[in-house]
């Protein structure tokens, strides 16, 4: 004799996750400086895209540069490293000509080196990783200066 098993489901509730990572941005002169935590996810990453459009028109009309401090993981979700790049080129087209990275106290380093010089070569970005902000913003400053003459 073969049982027969029903079975009801009750519908799940569908649960949405926040943003993962967080970042803070500001502008000091034709810099800006992006605090970043991670990792970050892709609602993350398009918040940031948002966000930063406002920013850069601050920073439009001349070349501009950015500071990136990173801190946590500094690595994105695989769905959101495509938005990071469309990010990336369009910060591009907005004036940006250099950005300096600091990878703070991280363990694997080197992964994360070869991954965001990845994401900035694509988009023919000028990098540098720097250890300290005073390093990142002297190398800035040169950029932009040669950049204006």
């Amino acid at each position: 004799m073969v049982r027969e098993h029903k079975m009801e489901f009750t519908q799940k509730k569908r649960r949405e996750f926040p943003g993962h990572g967080a970042y803070a941005l500001s502008i000091a002169g034709r810099i800006l400086r992006i605090d970043a935590t991670g990792p970050g996810n892709k609602e993350m990453v398009e918040q940031y895209a948002m966000e930063v459009r406002g920013y850069r028109q601050q920073l439009a009309g001349k070349p501009w540069g950015s500071v990136v401090i990173f801190r946590g993981q500094a690595l994105l979700t695989f769905d959101s490293e495509e938005a990071m790049a469309g990010a990336i080129a369009e910060a591009k087209q907005q004036g940006l000509i250099a950005t300096a990275v600091i990878l703070d106290r991280m363990d694997g380093e080197a992964l994360f080196r070869a991954y965001w010089a990845k994401l900035y070569e694509h988009a023919d970005i000028a990098y540098r990783f720097c250890e300290n902000e005073q390093e990142a913003l002297e190398w800035l400053s040169h950029a932009l200066t040669s950049a204006e003459h």
